[in-house]
């Protein structure tokens, strides 16, 4: 901005729809922890890391009650960490939600399907 050498939120895109968080390289997990606060002493996830290249799928397997749905909850912003930061491209991803849940996708565990023909279920999704 003028008379700053900080950027203001239109030259960063922060807070602006569609403002263009790029994926353009990976996805970084950092030191994630979440628990639910009616159980602070059960750790659903305590201090995971991880890195997700460019242009890659990923599946997280395991037993039911592992954290494998609250991990890809709060790798998709819909939960916040008790501690952690998830970066895209070194940029967390909480700076702007609204760009970053346009930049992502996922498919659910559970399937809805209604009793008809395929082309119905198509048009139903």
């Amino acid at each position: 901005g003028k008379g700053s050498d900080r950027p203001t939120a239109d030259e960063t895109g922060k807070g602006k729809k569609g403002s263009g968080m790029r994926l353009d390289g990976s996805i970084h997990i950092r030191d994630l922890s979440f628990y639910y606060p009616e159980r602070p002493e059960n750790r659903v996830l305590d201090g995971v890391s991880l890195d997700i290249p460019k242009n890659s799928s990923v599946a997280f397997i395991g037993p039911t009650g592992a954290g494998k749905t609250t991990l890809a909850d709060v790798i998709l912003g819909v939960i916040e960490p008790v501690s952690g930061r998830v970066l895209c491209d070194d940029r967390d991803i909480r700076d702007d939600l609204t760009a970053w849940h346009e930049t992502v996708g996922y498919i659910s565990q559970d399937i809805y399907l209604i009793d008809g023909t395929v082309r119905e279920n198509v048009a139903f999704g």
